[in-house]
């Protein structure tokens, strides 16, 4: 009975640990967004945290600096909620860091379109080096914020439970990574369903590659940098990649690669958890 209760209640706590970081996103685009047309936006077509500009280069650096604002205080109020209702402490690296990686090696199915079409940018296109700067620190920063939620807090807190057996280690890692897809549900107030349900299988399957590296290693430092990296490679790809989305809808064929990726990322972190050397994982979690 103990047990179940503790489950439950862990259970609760993730729960309002997603309504915390959905509550936290809101309050600070909205914030700055205020302040910026308020008192200091000039330029027009720029959105705060919706993520989207035109192809003004005005625009773009203007969307990067207030979007790193967003970011900043996003990541601000989750730390707030995190030390004062939900008391999760983050691992950044522990002496396991060489195996993550070796776990977060399957990364680069996502990163090898992008660095393709990275490449092929800055071979055939004169990049503006202040709006690089500016997309490699908001990735940097976009990367700290969304590891330190899902992995950090999300995750922290569902390994705090005390019986920890390797289909459980298995379950929380799925869960936490279609709670990291589901985040992107929010992204439906700019764009039509068909490219935000893409974005949902696609951040759900980088969320459970990302699991399995926090869970059997403890370091946080490595699912920032390579949730950075692609965030990063993406925006050289594409300036408006992330901030924007113009495409109406995803080809059928999209979702037969995404679902096909995400099949594979759940069988990846099957084989990698419960195939496991338990002990090594107490060790890390006990």
């Amino acid at each position: 009975m103990t047990d179940k209760l503790s489950k439950s209640s862990l259970a609760n706590k993730t729960l309002l640990i997603f309504l915390w970081i959905i509550a936290s996103l809101f309050v600070t685009s909205g914030l700055v967004k205020t302040a910026a047309r308020q008192y200091f936006l000039i330029v027009k077509h720029v959105n705060i945290s919706a993520r989207s500009f035109n192809e003004n280069t005005a625009n773009i650096s203007t969307s990067l600096i207030l979007n790193i604002v967003a970011e900043l205080l996003f990541f601000a109020l989750l730390m707030i909620g995190n030390r004062l209702f939900f008391h999760i402490r983050m691992k950044l690296a522990t002496r396991r860091f060489a195996w993550g990686l070796l776990y977060v090696l399957p990364i680069c199915l996502f990163l090898i379109g992008n660095l393709i079409q990275a490449v092929n940018t800055v071979m055939h296109t004169t990049l503006d080096p202040t709006v690089t700067s500016l997309s490699i620190i908001f990735s940097l920063i976009v990367g700290l914020t969304e590891e330190a939620a899902f992995r950090g807090i999300m995750l922290g807190n569902l390994l705090k439970h005390s019986n920890k057996s390797l289909s459980y280690y298995f379950v929380i890692v799925l869960v936490q990574g279609f709670f990291f897809g589901g985040l992107h549900l929010v992204n439906l107030g700019r764009q039509t369903f068909s490219v935000t349900f893409s974005q949902v299988i696609y951040a759900s399957a980088i969320g459970i590659i990302f699991g399995v590296v926090y869970t059997k290693a403890g370091s946080l430092i490595i699912t920032i940098l390579a949730h950075a990296l692609i965030d990063a490679l993406a925006f050289i790809a594409d300036p408006s990649a992330i901030l924007a989305k113009n495409a109406a809808t995803v080809p059928s064929a999209t979702y037969l690669v995404m679902g096909g990726i995400l099949l594979f990322m759940i069988a990846y972190a099957a084989l990698t958890i419960l195939l496991a050397d338990k002990s090594k994982m107490t060790q890390i979690w006990q």
